[in-house]
């Protein structure tokens, strides 16, 4: 058996409870997972999202900007729970640097932009990356990683 162990990573919802990510949480660090993707879509549709097209009555994956708070808060519960010895690739609702950059407070260590680079295109990344170099105001990435959650 080779010694070599190739990375992988999990991704989980944002429609987990406490008790769910507690037990995703300690069986990520139990197994050495190379990292976590907070998250995919929600089933959920979020009080206040705005109804076009009574999008808020189909079914399926949501993403993109309604999902920002739900990803935000289960990117933070993450980080707290596994006290941020698992890398964390903060996903959903991501569409500007200050996006991004609640994500790095929240605990994640990098960011993945979906909906955002689909209806904005592949310059989106570049424009975010841009806009992050200015509000870290000289400091690096590391530094902000989880400063908000605590």
């Amino acid at each position: 058996m080779p010694d070599y162990h190739p990375p992988v990573v999990i991704k989980i919802g944002p429609d987990n409870d406490m008790d769910q990510l507690r037990v995703i949480a300690q069986l990520a660090l139990d197994y050495k997972v190379d990292g976590i993707i907070t998250t995919n879509t929600t089933r959920k549709r979020p009080a206040g999202m705005k109804d076009t097209d009574n999008v808020g009555k189909e079914e399926g994956g949501l993403s993109g900007p309604p999902l920002r708070d739900m990803a935000l808060a289960t990117t933070r519960d993450v980080y707290k729970l596994t006290s941020g010895r698992i890398p964390i690739i903060g996903c959903g609702g991501i569409s500007t640097a200050e996006d991004a950059l609640a994500f790095g407070k929240a605990g994640a260590t990098a960011v993945q932009l979906l909906t955002s680079m689909t209806f904005d295109g592949p310059g989106k990344a570049r424009e975010i990356k841009d806009g992050l170099v200015t509000l870290l105001q000289g400091r690096k990435w590391a530094d902000i990683v989880g400063s908000d959650a605590a």
